[in-house]
C-alpha cells in the first residue's frame, strides 16, 4: 500500500543566489500532525509564483522516497532530506513510471488528481546546490508530479494512499515528461496526450504545438514563452498557463485496489502508453469540482527604425495622385507624440503559454542528444554529440529562406524628407528573393559604418515582393548606422541582409472576414503599411481601419501612399492624429470609443511602448477581444527571469572586468557587440553581465525558454542539451561561441 511519509510546507521567501535575489517557495520542511489541504495549497504552505508552481492545477507537488534513495546513491549525497526537492508530499510508492496523468487518489479526507509532471525550473537546482538538477530529473525519468485538489480535507504523515480512478490512456508521468522534453516523440502519443482531460492546459498547448509542427514538418513560430495573454507582462516563474476545467467523470476508471509500490532504483525508460480504458468500475468516484477558467519593450536603438514620409508608390499599387488626404477625409486628432527614441529594433511578443517551452521547433529539426555529463543515466538514450561544434548555418532554418547573411544591391535610394530615406534592395544577379510576410523585418549588417560591423533591424515598409525589399530609415543625430546610410550609401552598394523574419504578420485566413484595425504611431507605420499593401494587393473585401498618429503633417510618414492604398479599397476608414496643432486633442479611450470600432476586429498595433499600452487598454475597454490585439515592440523582448526580483533597469553595456579575447558576440536587439571571455560559463551568463534582457527557466538546456535565433556563427554546447533546438537557433543557457556570433537577442 502506498503511503504518505512526510508532509512538507514552507512559505515563500527571498533568498540570495549568485548575487541576485530570488523569491521562491522551494524551501519545504516536514511538519507533524494533520494539515488542511485546500484548493491552492496546504495550510502553512505557499508558492512564490502561482503561475508556474502553484494555482489550482499545481496545488500539491509529490515526490517519492524511492527517488530520494536513487539520488542519494547517484549523486553521492547522504544529506538529502524530505522536502528538499520542493515537494509537499513525500510518498512511499507512486513512482513516475506507474502513476498516470488523470489518476485520482484519496489521502486522508482529501481527494486528488494527477495533472502534470514537475515544472523544469532552476530553483530545484538552487535548493540542492546542483545546477544540473532540472536536466537530471528529466533525463533520469524522475520528475515527480502535481496534484490538483478535488475534495478538500485533512491529511497527515502516515495516511494510506488509495487510487480511486485510472487516467484515460494510462499515460504515465514519466512518459508525458519525456514526450515534452526528450526527442524521438511519436505523433500517436501526442494525440493520446491531447485526449487526456486531466492534463493541464499548459501541457496540452505544448503538445498541440508539437503535433502541428510534426504534421506540417515545420517548427512553430512560438517565441517567446512566459507571457500571459492578458496583460502583456512577463511571468516570473511560470512554465504552464491554466484554463482550469474539470474533466468529465468518464475520463478514467475507478479503482479500489492499491497501486503497486515501486522499489526499483535503477534508471528507467518510459514505455508507450496503452489504449485500454476498460478497467472495472466497482465504486463511483467522488464528483470532480469544476474550476473557474483563467484565462506581446525594451530600450530602443537610436537609429534602427524610421518614421518616414511619402515615397513613390510600390509596384503593388497603381500610379495615382500623391496628394495627402483632404480634411474632409481625415479626422485631425492629437495624441502623445512618439519620442525620437522610438527608433529601435523590431520584436514581437505574442500571447504564449510558458508550457510550450519552445519544444516544437526542436522536434521538427533534430533527433536530439544525450547528456555528456557523468550524472546522466545508464539507460538507452538518443545518440549524443559529444561536445562537437555546431555550424548553425549549414542549412537554412525552416521558414527563414536563407541562412545567415547574403549581399543585396542597393537598387534605389529615395529621400522621403530631410530626415528619412527609403532604401530599395535587390538581388545583385537579378534573381528572385524570398517573398516576405506583411509585417516582417530585415536584419541588416553594415560594414562601413563602424568597427566591428553594425547590425540593425528594420521593418519592411513596402509591398511584400520577391523582386525587391524596401526599408525606411530615419536619421538620428548620434546614430552611427543611420548617418552612414543617409550620407555614404550609394546605388549599387551592397548590404548584408538576413532573410525576412518576425511573427508580427498579417493573418488573413480565407475564412476570416473580420474587420482589420491597423494602428500606428510614428515609426510604427512601417510594418502596418506593409500589411495595408498586402490587403490592397489582394483586393481584400474586409473592412479596414487605418489609425495613425504623427507629430505633424510635415512629419507624417507615408501619408499619400497610405491614403492612395485605402482609396482603392471598398470598405475603409482613415483617421489621422497630429499631436502639435493647437488646441491639442489627445487620443484617449473616450476618443476611441467615439469611433465605434468593430468589436470583432483583428488589431495590429505598432508604436512606442507607452502608446501601445494605452491604446491596447482603450481597445479592450471598448469591447475588443484582447486575444485579437497583436502588438509589435521595439528592441529586446521582455525578460523572463523566474523569481528574480532585483532585475536592474539598465541599458545594455559592456561587461565589467577585463575585455575578453574570444569571438565577438553581437546582440542585435540590444545593439551591442561583446568579445567573449572564458570567465563566463555560457552566453547567457555573458548577456546577464551586460544587463541584456534574457529569457530562461531551467538554465540546463531542457525547457528551451532561452532559445535564440542565430544569424551567423557557430557554437559549442557544454553541457549538451537533452534535445537540440532548430538548426538556426541556440540554447544560450548551455552554449559557448566557437566563432564570431550574431544573435537575435
Amino acid at each position: 500500500m502506498a503511503r504518505l511519509l512526510s508532509l512538507n510546507v514552507g512559505m515563500p521567501a527571498d533568498v540570495t543566489w549568485h548575487g541576485r535575489t530570488v523569491h521562491t517557495g522551494i524551501f519545504k520542511y516536514p511538519v507533524d500532525g494533520p494539515r488542511m489541504v485546500r484548493r491552492l495549497n496546504i495550510d502553512g504552505d505557499g508558492q512564490g509564483d502561482l503561475g508556474g508552481h502553484g494555482g489550482e492545477i499545481r496545488a500539491v507537488l509529490v515526490y517519492q522516497r524511492q527517488s530520494y534513495e536513487y539520488w542519494r546513491e547517484h549523486l553521492e549525497r547522504a544529506d538529502l532530506e524530505y522536502g528538499q526537492f520542493g515537494e509537499n508530499f513525500t510518498v512511499d510508492g507512486l513512482s513516475d513510471d506507474e502513476v498516470h496523468i488523470g489518476d485520482r487518489y484519496r489521502i486522508g479526507d482529501a481527494e486528488f488528481e494527477v495533472t502534470q509532471p514537475r515544472v523544469t525550473c532552476f530553483r530545484v537546482g538552487m535548493r540542492l546546490n546542483e545546477p544540473r538538477m532540472p536536466a537530471l530529473l528529466v533525463a533520469h525519468h524522475r520528475p515527480g508530479f502535481y496534484f490538483r485538489v478535488l475534495t478538500e480535507g485533512t491529511v497527515r504523515a502516515g495516511d494510506e494512499i488509495l487510487r480511486t480512478r485510472i487516467g484515460r490512456h494510462q499515460m504515465t508521468v514519466a512518459a508525458i515528461d519525456a514526450l515534452l522534453y526528450l526527442p524521438n516523440r511519436k505523433t500517436t502519443h501526442l494525440r493520446q496526450a491531447l485526449d487526456i482531460p486531466a492534463l493541464s492546459p499548459g501541457w496540452q498547448a505544448s503538445f498541440r504545438d508539437l503535433l502541428t509542427a510534426a504534421e506540417h514538418q515545420t517548427p512553430t513560430a512560438t517565441p517567446p514563452i512566459g507571457l500571459e495573454p492578458e496583460p502583456p507582462t512577463p511571468r516570473t516563474d511560470s512554465l504552464h498557463t491554466e484554463t482550469s476545467t474539470s474533466p468529465p467523470d468518464d475520463d478514467g476508471q475507478p479503482e479500489t485496489t492499491p497501486p503497486p509500490t515501486n522499489t526499483d532504483l535503477r534508471p528507467r525508460t518510459t514505455t508507450p502508453p496503452t489504449d485500454s480504458d476498460d478497467q472495472p468500475e466497482t465504486t463511483p468516484p467522488p464528483p470532480s469540482r469544476g474550476l473557474p477558467p483563467r484565462t506581446n519593450s525594451s530600450p530602443p536603438d537610436s537609429d534602427t527604425r524610421a518614421e518616414t514620409t511619402t515615397s513613390p508608390p510600390d509596384s503593388c499599387i497603381a500610379p495615382g495622385p500623391t496628394t495627402p488626404p483632404s480634411n474632409g477625409d481625415v479626422e485631425l486628432k492629437t495624441i502623445t507624440p512618439p519620442p525620437d527614441s522610438t527608433t529601435g529594433l523590431e520584436t514581437t511578443t505574442r500571447p504564449s503559454d510558458t508550457g510550450t517551452d519552445n519544444r516544437a521547433s526542436s522536434a521538427a529539426a533534430h533527433s536530439g542528444i544525450a547528456g555528456r555529463e557523468s550524472l546522466m543515466p545508464a539507460v538507452p538514450m538518443p545518440s549524443g554529440i559529444g561536445g562537437q561544434v555546431f555550424d548553425t548555418l549549414a542549412t537554412p532554418g525552416a521558414g527563414f529562406g536563407w541562412a545567415g547573411f547574403r549581399p543585396l544591391r542597393v537598387a534605389r535610394i529615395v529621400m522621403e524628407s530631410a530626415s528619412v530615406v527609403s532604401i530599395h534592395l535587390a538581388d545583385p544577379d537579378g534573381g528572385r528573393l524570398l517573398r516576405p510576410e506583411a509585417g516582417q523585418y530585415l536584419t541588416v549588417r553594415v560594414g562601413g559604418a563602424a568597427e566591428p560591423a553594425q547590425v540593425r533591424n528594420y521593418s519592411l515598409s513596402g509591398c511584400p515582393s520577391d523582386a525587391e525589399y524596401r526599408i525606411s530609415v530615419k536619421r538620428q543625430e548620434h546614430g552611427v548606422v543611420s548617418n552612414y546610410l543617409h550620407t555614404r550609401l550609394r546605388i549599387g552598394d551592397l548590404l548584408d541582409i538576413a532573410a525576412p523574419r518576425g511573427d508580427f504578420v498579417l493573418a488573413e485566413p480565407a475564412s476570416d472576414r473580420a474587420p482589420v484595425l491597423l494602428i500606428s504611431a510614428g515609426v510604427g507605420a512601417t510594418p502596418v503599411l506593409a500589411m495595408l499593401h498586402a490587403l490592397a494587393e489582394r483586393g481584400s473585401a474586409r473592412e479596414i481601419w487605418w489609425l495613425h498618429s504623427a507629430h505633424s503633417a510635415a512629419e507624417h510618414a507615408f501619408a499619400a501612399e497610405s491614403h492612395q492604398l485605402l482609396a482603392g479599397l471598398g470598405r475603409q476608414h482613415e483617421h489621422i492624429f497630429y499631436t502639435v496643432p493647437a488646441p491639442p486633442n489627445r487620443l484617449t479611450a473616450e476618443t476611441l470609443a467615439a469611433l465605434h470600432l468593430p468589436t470583432d476586429a483583428s488589431v495590429y498595433l505598432c508604436g512606442p511602448t507607452s502608446f501601445m499600452s494605452a491604446i491596447r487598454a482603450a481597445l479592450v475597454a471598448a469591447g475588443l477581444d484582447p486575444s485579437r490585439i497583436h502588438t509589435e515592440l521595439f528592441g529586446s523582448l521582455p525578460a523572463i527571469n523566474p523569481g528574480i526580483i532585483d532585475t536592474p533597469d539598465t541599458a545594455p553595456h559592456q561587461p565589467p572586468g577585463p575585455t575578453g579575447t574570444g569571438p565577438r558576440i553581437t546582440f542585435t536587439r540590444s545593439a551591442i557587440t561583446v568579445p567573449w571571455s572564458d570567465t563566463y560559463p555560457t552566453i547567457l551568463d555573458l548577456a546577464e553581465a551586460c544587463d541584456i534582457p534574457t529569457r530562461w527557466s531551467c538554465r540546463t538546456g531542457v525547457c528551451h525558454t532561452c532559445r535564440t535565433q542565430i544569424l551567423s556563427g557557430t557554437i559549442r554546447y557544454q553541457p549538451d542539451p537533452l534535445e537540440l533546438p532548430a538548426s538556426d537557433t541556440t540554447l544560450i543557457c548551455c552554449a559557448q561561441p566557437e566563432t564570431d556570433l550574431i544573435l537575435d537577442l
